[in-house]
């Protein structure tokens, strides 16, 4: 897969509980604020989604490639828990916290990630590395949702082969339904179509017998006199 694999020395020793309940709840805390800020994400316009992940991709690939540098010169040494050094702790977290943010853009904003991850491979590289690595380290700092989390993001870029699951879905992904036909259910057939009912003209008052002879006689006196003028 073309990792390069940092050497961790794993060793027993007595696991300090209250670092690491304190680990885990900087984490989660950690987490929740990303998540609001994917909501946010989700809520904006194309546009200025594409500009807002820019700089959230810039940023995690400036974090994750820093904190790797710093663990492969720190020689990091982990323990059935974590390590003793501060710092170390803080390279790990950086690496965990920056890793899950890559995994939450790439299920929630496929079309986006997956064409930089195809056109930068030096980003994919590192992205798949921090993966494997969080879950050779500190995976055990993982809530379910979180190892629900890798486990999606390790399906959405088929990273084994071995443990691909032939009917996996994103289930954050959007699908494009096709258009509906409109139906009116109301719209009666042409079967059921009643003839229209001719309106009724309302006829004006009638004439009596002896006001139509009257106008008769009128328009025949009317007529000879046009006779007698030519």
């Amino acid at each position: 897969m073309g990792f390069f694999c940092l050497q961790v020395t794993l060793s027993v020793a007595n696991v300090n509980d209250a670092d690491l309940q304190e680990f885990q709840k900087l984490f989660q805390q950690k987490r929740l604020h990303q998540l609001s800020a994917i909501k946010q994400l989700l809520n904006m316009s194309p546009e200025k989604q594409e500009k807002m992940l820019d700089a959230m991709l810039t940023k995690m690939t400036s974090v994750l490639e820093e904190s790797k540098s710093n663990l492969i010169a720190t020689q990091i040494e982990l323990v059935e828990g974590l390590p003793d050094s501060a710092q170390e702790r803080t390279y790990l977290a950086l690496v965990l916290e920056n890793t899950c943010l890559a995994c939450d853009i790439l299920l929630r904003f496929p079309n986006f990630m997956m064409k930089k991850l195809n056109q930068d491979r030096p980003l994919k590289l590192l992205y798949e590395w921090g993966m494997f690595f969080v879950k050779e380290t500190v995976s055990f700092v993982m809530d379910d949702a979180t190892k629900r989390l890798f486990y999606l993001a390790g399906q959405e870029l088929q990273m084994n082969p071995d443990t691909q699951d032939k009917d996996y879905v994103n289930p954050y992904k959007k699908v494009k339904s096709e258009p509906k036909k409109i139906m009116f259910a109301d719209e009666p057939s042409k079967s059921s179509q009643q003839p229209k009912k001719a309106k009724k003209i309302k006829r004006g008052p009638r004439l009596t017998k002896s006001e139509l002879w009257k106008k008769k006689e009128h328009c025949e006196k009317k007529k000879w006199l046009l006779v007698v003028d030519i």
